[in-house]
């Protein structure tokens, strides 16, 4: 069940479900759902990256122990064309979340 509450002019600010995770479609306004993601090159790499990333170390024991709920918050992510996923061993089963989120491959562009 989400839950909403409105700002100014009865706009969608937040859009929370109990306990953990955002609806990123509730809380955003349609003029910034429509925007392109902007990208960035990596170092020296060549390899484009969004100018947003999503930090994970709160995804887990540590944060929202809700595995499903971390999957969806990363799908949701990469359906918005980030694709900047930061983790680290040191932040516990992020990893394992991650790899759960991504496996299948990147979601079908729409």
């Amino acid at each position: 069940m989400l839950r909403r509450s409105f700002g100014p002019e009865g706009m969608a600010c937040v859009a929370w479900r109990p306990g953990y995770g955002l609806d990123l479609e509730c809380a955003l306004p349609p003029s910034v759902l429509r925007m392109t993601m902007n990208c960035r090159i990596l170092g020296g790499t060549g390899i484009e990256v969004s100018a947003y990333r999503l930090g994970t170390m709160m995804f887990g024991a540590d944060g929202n122990p809700d595995h499903d709920d971390c999957t969806q918050i990363i799908r949701s992510a990469l359906d918005y064309r980030i694709n900047f996923i930061d983790t680290a061993d040191m932040y516990g089963e992020t990893e394992k979340i991650v790899g759960k989120a991504l496996k299948g491959g990147p979601p079908a562009a729409g």
